[in-house]
């Protein structure tokens, strides 16, 4: 694939994490408080959506990374 074409994908994706964290968060104790869960239900899964929002956070670091070293390459095939 081209340069071009890599750095749209990335910015693509790097948009999709970028807007994963948000949801994560801002919807966890709404959805929690419904739940019916225990409250040790609910801090397990409060835990497991907080990694998940801090694997988006890293996700998008690596990505921004790899379209940093796309776009100061010469080359125009990846």
């Amino acid at each position: 694939m081209d340069k071009a074409t890599l750095v749209r994908r990335l910015d693509a994706l790097i948009l999709t994490e970028e807007a994963a964290v948000p949801i994560y968060l801002d919807h966890i104790d709404a959805v929690l408080s419904w739940s019916g869960f225990s409250p040790a239900s609910k801090a397990r899964a409060a835990e497991t959506m907080r990694s998940m929002a801090e694997e988006c956070v890293r996700h998008r670091r690596m990505l921004q990374e790899l379209k940093v070293r796309a776009l100061g390459r010469k080359t125009d095939v990846f």
